[in-house]
C-alpha cells in the first residue's frame, strides 16, 4: 500500500501532551482491510460521521447534528476583528490500514468546528478504529494540546449482522436495516436525547397525505427487539433525519425486495402501476407490519415518480393472517374499488373493478386519523345514500334493515363521542394558554358532517321498516 501524507500525520508523534499513535492498536493496522463505508453515529447521538472508502484511502464528513448549517460570527484576533464561520460539517480525508482510518480534517481558513465544547480552528488528526464486529468503533480528534474521543455505532452500510432477523417476516425485506437512537419507550427519536440508546432497527418508505391532501414521503422506523414502538418520521425530519436516510436509499431497499415489484395496470384507459408496500400504524408494538398499502402510480415508479394515490388494502394483527380492507381509488373518472388478491394467505397483487353502487358498510367508520381520507369517506357515504340506499331499502329483509339501523345509530353515538373528546381537548389547550390543534378541529368537523349524512339514511331505513309493519 502506498504511503500518503495522511499516514505520515498519524505515524508521527505530535509534540505536546497527545500522540496520534496512542489512540489505536498497532496490531489492528496489520489486519485485513475492513469496509468502513456508511454512516456512523457518535455515542449521545450528537455527531454523525460518514465514510466513503476507495481502496486504501477514504473521504467523509464529520457533522454536528445540533446545528442546521454554517453560522457566521465576528471575533477579536489581537488588534483585528475578523469574520469566522462555525461549521456544522467538516470534510475528512485519510488512509485506511487494516481496521484503522488515519487522516485529517479539511477545515478552510476562517472556519471552525465546536466538538465537545472545544473550538477547533486548525486542521487536526483523525483516528478511527473499527472493532472486529464491523458495527462499532472508537474515534479520536487529536492536536498537540487536546483530544476528543467517542464511541461510534454504524447506523447504515455494508456491515455484518445488520440485516433484520431472517424469517421473521418476508415483508421486512423491503425495509432498510439500520441502527437508530431509541428512547426507553421504544420510540425512535430524531433529536439528541440523553435517554436514547442506539439499537438495531428497520426503516421503510411510505407515503402520507398532509392536510393539503398532498402525498408526501415518510419513513417508518421500528426497533428490531422489544421494547419497540413504530414511529413515522416525515421528510426532512428532526435531528440526524434531516441529513440521513433519504428517499433514494429507501427506494433502493425496496428494489432489492422480491415482494416489492411494480404491477402494470390501466386507470381511465391510461397506463398505471401498482406497488404493494408494508406499513405500520404509529405506535405499533410489533416488528411485523400491520398494514399493507397499495400505491397507484400514473407515471412509471422506476423514474422516481411519487404515487398518485395510496390505499390501505390489507391489515393484520401481530403475526396473524392478512385480511382484505375495502379501498377505492380517488381521482378516477369512475368509482374504482381496489382489492388485494391473496395467495397462500398473503397479499400478492391488486385488482380493480368499477363500482356502480358503493356499499354503505364500507364507509361506516367511527374514528379517523387522516383528514383528506376522512372527508373523502364522508363524501362516499353521501354517494352511497343516493346510489345504493334505494336498492337496500327495496331488497333487504326487515331484520337486515333493523340491524343496519342499529349499527348506524351506534355509529352516530360513537362519532358524537369522538367529536366531544376532541372539543374538550382543544378547550383544555386554549385554557392552558395554547392554541386549538388544527387537525383536531378538522376531524371534529368531519364527525359532525358524517352525522348529518347519517341522519337521512337512518330516517329512510326506519320509515321503510314502519311501512312494512302497517
Amino acid at each position: 500500500m502506498k504511503t500518503t501524507r495522511w499516514a505520515a500525520v498519524a505515524a508521527l508523534a505530535l509534540s505536546g501532551c497527545y500522540s496520534v499513535s496512542g489512540f489505536y492498536d498497532k496490531s489492528a493496522l496489520e489486519e485485513p482491510l475492513v469496509n468502513i463505508s456508511g454512516m456512523w453515529l457518535a455515542q449521545g447521538q450528537n455527531y454523525l460521521v460518514v465514510f466513503r472508502p476507495a481502496g486504501g484511502e477514504a473521504t467523509g464528513e464529520f457533522t454536528d447534528l445540533t446545528i442546521q448549517g454554517p453560522q457566521k460570527s465576528e471575533i477579536e484576533d489581537f488588534i483585528f476583528t475578523r469574520t469566522v464561520t462555525r461549521l456544522n460539517s467538516v470534510p475528512l480525508k485519510g488512509e485506511l490500514k487494516g481496521r484503522v482510518f488515519l487522516g485529517e480534517t479539511q477545515l478552510e481558513p476562517s472556519t471552525f468546528l465546536i466538538v465537545d465544547g472545544n473550538e477547533w480552528y486548525m486542521n487536526f488528526s483523525v483516528v478511527f478504529q473499527v472493532q472486529p464486529d464491523g458495527r462499532s468503533g472508537k474515534m479520536a480528534f487529536v492536536t498537540a494540546d487536546k483530544a476528543w474521543t467517542s464511541e461510534l455505532r454504524r447506523i447504515s452500510g455494508d456491515a455484518p449482522g445488520t440485516a433484520p432477523p431472517a424469517g421473521r417476516d418476508p415483508f421486512l425485506s423491503a425495509c432498510l436495516p439500520c441502527a437508530l437512537p431509541v428512547l426507553a419507550s421504544g420510540a425512535i427519536t430524531g433529536s439528541p436525547e440523553p435517554s436514547a440508546v442506539t439499537r438495531d432497527s428497520v426503516m421503510g418508505l411510505g407515503y402520507w397525505r398532509n392536510p393539503r391532501n398532498e402525498l408526501i414521503p415518510v419513513r417508518w422506523c421500528v426497533p428490531v427487539e422489544a421494547p419497540r414502538r413504530a414511529t413515522f418520521i416525515p421528510y426532512p425530519g428532526a435531528g440526524f433525519f434531516s441529513r440521513t436516510f433519504d428517499r433514494g436509499q429507501l427506494l433502493a431497499a425496496r428494489a432489492a425486495s422480491p415482494l416489492h415489484r411494480k404491477q402494470a395496470a390501466a386507470v381511465d384507459g391510461k397506463p398505471a402501476w401498482w406497488i404493494l408496500n408494508p406499513c405500520w400504524e404509529d405506535g405499533d408494538g410489533e416488528l411485523a407490519p400491520s398494514r399493507l398499502d397499495a400505491e397507484l402510480y400514473r407515471e412509471d415508479p422506476d423514474t422516481g415518480a411519487l404515487p398518485a394515490d395510496v390505499l390501505e388494502v390489507a391489515r393484520r394483527a401481530g403475526d396473524g393472517p392478512w385480511k382484505a380492507v375495502p379501498a377505492y381509488v380517488s381521482g378516477a373518472s369512475v368509482l374504482l374499488a381496489a382489492r388485494a388478491v391473496m395467495e397462500g394467505g398473503r397479499p400478492v397483487r391488486v385488482e380493480t373493478a368499477e363500482v356502480k353502487e358503493p356499499p354503505l358498510e364500507d364507509f361506516l367508520a367511527s374514528k379517523e386519523t387522516d383528514i383528506p381520507r376522512a372527508r373523502w369517506r364522508t363524501r362516499m357515504l353521501l354517494d352511497a345514500k343516493n346510489l345504493t340506499l334505494p336498492r337496500v331499502l327495496r331488497e333487504s329483509k326487515t331484520p337486515e334493515l333493523a340491524a343496519l339501523a342499529s349499527k348506524i345509530e351506534k355509529l352516530a353515538l360513537d362519532l358524537n363521542h369522538e367529536a366531544e373528546l376532541l372539543r374538550d381537548s382543544m378547550q383544555r389547550s386554549v385554557e392552558a394558554g395554547g392554541t386549538a390543534d388544527e387537525k383536531s378541529r378538522e376531524i371534529s368537523l368531519v364527525y359532525k358532517e358524517r352525522i348529518e349524512v347519517l341522519k337521512p339514511i337512518l330516517a329512510a331505513i326506519k320509515e321503510e321498516i314502519a311501512n312494512r309493519q302497517k
